[in-house]
């Protein structure tokens, strides 16, 4: 069977199970036409390798790709239309983290502190506290003269958004 009647099959069956699968079509489309259509038993791994790991692409993108070859050649060995997946070993890319040590604020530290009681003043002013007693009328205003005088009343304070 040829990459092009195989990608077709997945594409379809993966819509089938409700997922979109526009950008991974595309990924696919792009795999075909980088190493043509050939049998699927012809595909090798530095082929796939090529493809994923182009100049200029990034860490995101390559993994993108692996990911979506990578399911590919799954579905193929499920239908048993290959023995073996021609998929390389998961190229190692660098992981980055937008958080350094010295920007993670300490708990002892005064910046700590400050953004701490500022978010603590921020959530005070949101809520207002409100009174409503409850008794036999069923009314819920402070200033029922009912409610002052029922036995049953029982005032309760709420804490509402504004």
């Amino acid at each position: 069977m040829s990459l092009g009647d195989i990608t077709a099959n997945y594409i379809a069956q993966q819509r089938c199970l409700g997922k979109r699968f526009s950008a991974e079509a595309t990924i696919l489309a792009a795999f075909k036409s980088a190493v043509s259509d050939v049998p699927l038993r012809d595909i090798r791994p530095d082929m796939i390798s090529r493809f994923v790991d182009r100049d200029g692409t990034s860490d995101e993108t390559k993994r993108k790709k692996y990911r979506v070859v990578s399911g590919l050649f799954r579905f193929a060995l499920t239908r048993h239309l290959l023995r073996a997946s021609p998929m390389p070993r998961h190229p190692r890319m660098r992981r980055y983290s937008s958080y350094t040590p010295s920007s993670i604020p300490k708990p002892s530290s005064s910046g700590f502190s400050q953004r701490f009681r500022r978010l603590r003043q921020a959530r005070a002013a949101s809520l207002v506290r409100t009174r409503s007693a409850h008794c036999c009328c069923s009314c819920t205003a402070p200033d029922c003269a009912v409610a002052k005088r029922c036995v049953s009343s029982s005032e309760t304070w709420t804490w509402r958004n504004r």
